[in-house]
């Protein structure tokens, strides 16, 4: 397999080191022969690694060679090489390459050597994600959506605009706005959750209680800022992309994850598990 450097890793060559930026990181390796720079600069997606090696090598002590040779497996482990022969488009039209261009550069940034970074796009493009709700949070969630290439989107939403609808409002507290993922099948779903809630806070059980038997309707909507709905989608975002092309772990199942206004913090705010006994995602 012929190896290129990623275009995300910048390489810096000064006087006895070579430099390589990537993710705000920088990696420094003393190059005292200007080997490494033959090394770096050889990764242009010609060579197999073996062969670039045993150019690079030839003339050098056994010490230098295996060096050489550790910088260069370094190299693929820590991601900054990607492989011209695996990193082939399978169904993205040239259009949707240079649209998304940054999409496949960041997922790039993430793949093995072996991987495809064009695939993780192709994912996004035939996955199929309907969104309940279209008012504030849901106007950000799907122009993000079909920012990030998303191509089959369907919209349900019961409700009529208002006027109060167009700074972006959504029912959240003031300060504070809270999401998590369900995953069928795999998490906990949103029964799980209140079983939990019931459980180690018995104030929840009476309040649920209390709305049913008064009619509380929260027919008052809850007061939001544009900035809280706006950070609050992107991180939901983020986590719909990880679960759709599976290039990293969703990190929001069967916890409630809280972001607040007032200090820019984010924290884990309840945990629950998937229920075996739950009369709706136990498997029966």
């Amino acid at each position: 397999m012929r190896l290129k450097l990623k275009s995300t890793v910048l390489p810096f060559y000064l006087v006895d080191q070579v430099v390589l930026q990537f993710n705000s990181q920088y990696y420094k390796i003393p190059d005292p022969t200007g080997k490494i720079c033959e090394l770096t600069r050889g990764l242009d997606g010609t060579r197999s690694l073996d062969a670039l090696l045993s150019a690079v090598t030839t003339g050098c002590t056994a010490d230098e060679a295996t060096t050489i040779s550790r910088i260069a497996h370094d190299f693929v482990e820590h991601r900054l090489v990607e492989s011209v022969d695996h990193n082939i488009p399978v169904s993205l039209t040239l259009r949707d390459q240079q649209r998304f261009s940054r999409n496949i550069d960041f997922f790039g940034s993430m793949t093995q050597a072996t991987e495809n970074k064009f695939s993780y796009q192709e994912k996004l493009r035939d996955a199929k994600v309907c969104v309940l709700g279209c008012g504030g949070l849901g106007t950000h969630i799907l122009f993000d959506l079909a920012a990030t290439g998303v191509h089959h989107l369907t919209i349900v939403d019961f409700d009529k605009i208002e006027l109060s609808n167009l700074n972006r409002q959504i029912l959240l507290d003031t300060r504070r706005s809270v999401f998590y993922s369900v995953i069928p099948g795999v998490t906990g779903c949103v029964h799980c959750w209140m079983a939990a809630a019931r459980k180690h806070n018995p104030l929840f059980e009476t309040i649920s209680i209390a709305s049913k038997r008064d009619d509380i309707t929260y027919a008052a909507p809850a007061p939001a800022f544009v900035t809280l709905v706006a950070v609050t989608a992107g991180m939901m975002i983020s986590e719909a992309v990880k679960i759709i092309t599976q290039c990293q772990p969703p990190q929001l199942t069967n916890k409630l994850k809280e972001f607040t206004f007032d200090d820019l913090s984010t924290a884990v705010a309840e945990t629950w598990t998937r229920r075996p006994d739950c009369e709706v995602c136990a498997v029966h």
